[in-house]
């Protein structure tokens, strides 16, 4: 192992324990998740679970925070479902663990999420929907927009591996209902120490509440997908890059490193498909990281994302 490495590891490990130790003084019920999760880094470095570049599919979409459990009751598309392993717990752990310091000739990533965009990835281009579609009454990227954005990118690359991120069913809640609840809730703006999941530990929304417009989410979004998978060429793939938690464990939301089951286990649904595309690597000359001064703080915090 390179020396710079293993001083990235120790540092990693480092603010890891300290966070860790954190958590553990203020939700003692989830101090035998919390030591799991710091040993779990410590022995295998986000090596375990599905390696997502190395797996087969010719397009890959990706709903965010979408539990397999929730996948595997709304889904109706025609395909094989199978549960994966995802590598992180949120949405830039995943992206580290299995693009972070790589480059992608073949891929192109279509994105509505932009807290990847601190990972030092590259790819052969990529398209930040945060910077151009961003709903501001929704306070997210639309599915309509990724869909757009989608078919575009499939024009202008029909020999490339396509990564499409949706930003749902993770909140914001889109669908009719989601939005009335929002607005009787006042919940903008959003922080990590104050969001839908704080709320739902302390009790003062319903996990039955939250679940309803969690699912809408997930059925608002769907038939955006089945388009997309209708549509493209080539196999296409429908994962998540984590679950969420509701209570399990006293965890709420998803947090990193915190490997339970509602957070790992994420769909693998390989839709039917008749013919491969062929695929032709180029440059990789888009880097993910160079997107960083494109990230308002107000969209992050909208997500949930900010401190």
């Amino acid at each position: 192992m390179h020396p710079t490495e293993i001083r990235t590891r120790c540092n990693t490990i480092d603010m890891n324990l300290s966070e860790k130790l954190k958590k553990a003084v203020r939700y003692p019920r989830r101090v035998p998740i919390e030591i799991h999760g710091l040993f779990h880094d410590v022995i295998f470095w986000g090596s375990r679970g599905i390696n997502i570049p190395q797996a087969d599919w010719d397009n890959l979409i990706i709903l965010d925070a979408c539990r397999f459990d929730l996948f595997e009751a709304q889904n109706s598309m025609d395909g094989e479902l199978s549960a994966a392993r995802s590598r992180g717990t949120h949405t830039g752990q995943f992206m580290e663990r299995n693009f972070g310091g790589l480059s992608f000739p073949d891929t192109v990533y279509v994105s509505a999420n932009p807290n990847p965009a601190q990972v030092g990835a590259s790819f052969h281009d990529i398209v930040p929907l945060w910077e151009s579609a961003w709903d501001e009454e929704l306070q997210t990227v639309s599915p309509e927009a990724v869909v757009k954005a989608t078919m575009k990118a499939a024009e202008n690359y029909p020999d490339k591996r396509l990564i499409i991120h949706f930003l749902q069913p993770h909140y914001p809640w889109i669908g009719p209902e989601g939005r009335r609840y929002m607005e009787e809730h006042s919940y903008w703006p959003q922080t990590q120490s104050e969001n839908v999941w704080t709320r739902l530990r302390r009790g003062d929304v319903s996990k039955h509440e939250i679940w309803a417009v969690y699912q809408e989410n997930l059925e608002v979004t769907l038939p955006h997908v089945e388009t997309i998978v209708e549509e493209l060429s080539g196999k296409s793939v429908v994962t998540s890059d984590h679950g969420n938690a509701f209570g399990e464990w006293d965890v709420y939301g998803h947090p990193g490193s915190t490997y339970i089951e509602p957070l790992v286990r994420v769909p693998w649904f390989v839709a039917d498909w008749e013919e491969r595309k062929h695929i032709v690597s180029g440059s990789a000359s888009q880097s993910l990281s160079s997107l960083q001064g494109s990230v308002d703080e107000e969209h992050l915090e909208a997500l949930g994302y900010m401190e």
